[in-house]
């Protein structure tokens, strides 16, 4: 019923060698691997990439690898190109395709449980995916802009008439887990179609890395609490 897709190309520019990076000792990309096969089986599990170091990594947990054609390598190549294209070569397709990104580091398995329930319980949907919600601070009437060195707030008629914490409207952020049909990926659909269900998971488990900066939070968390990123 379940593949699970674990997208880690090589090239980054703001981190080098970023889904290798460690974090308590393991790689990004062996954590993903590590998580995946506590709840699916090694057949369906598949590691995409366009770098062998990477792809080693794979071979040592017996899971299936994807080594990425050059055009689903650049910058510009989406995950769900890189996701058709290991489809095209799979004769067996399963129901639903479950995207679990390296560089969200604290995704853990209730959120993957959740993920897969939801899965079994929704047949009319195409996308399932988490969020979290924007913290205070983050809330786009919070948000500026900068011109001749001077800010000005962004939304500044709308944010006159809700400048109290308790009354702006609450706003989310995608949560970094989620899942597709994978009859709608081959239809040229796109992850967060109108078609979809969502749940809510912490912030905490929601953080991206995608900066030198981000990394160094997601390190400092995992080295204050082990259990954000151990298994």
């Amino acid at each position: 019923m379940f593949n699970v897709f674990i997208p880690a190309r090589g090239g980054s520019k703001s981190i080098k060698n970023k889904n290798l990076q460690k974090i308590n000792g393991i790689p990004l990309v062996e954590r993903s691997i590590q998580i995946a096969l506590k709840r699916f089986q090694c057949e369906e599990v598949v590691l995409s990439s366009d770098l062998n170091k990477i792809l080693d990594i794979g071979e040592k947990y017996k899971i299936n690898l994807h080594l990425r054609s050059k055009k689903n390598s650049n910058d510009t190549a989406s995950t769900e190109s890189a996701i058709k294209e290991w489809l095209s070569k799979k004769e067996e397709k399963s129901k639903w395709i479950i995207l679990l990104e390296p560089t969200s580091p604290f995704i853990n398995l209730c959120d993957i449980d959740r993920l897969i329930e939801l899965c079994k319980l929704n047949n009319d949907v195409s996308c399932i995916y988490s969020i979290t919600e924007i913290r205070h601070t983050d809330h786009y009437l919070n948000q500026r802009v900068v011109n001749d060195s001077k800010t000005s707030f962004l939304f500044k008629e709308e944010r006159e008439k809700s400048k109290l914490k308790q009354k702006k409207i609450k706003t989310f952020k995608f949560g970094n887990i989620s899942a597709m049909r994978t009859k709608d990926i081959i239809n040229c659909e796109k992850f967060f179609s109108n078609n979809s269900k969502i749940f809510e998971i912490p912030f905490v488990r929601s953080i991206n890395i995608d900066s030198e900066e981000e990394l160094f939070i997601a390190r400092s968390l995992a080295g204050y609490d082990k259990k954000l990123y151990n298994i």
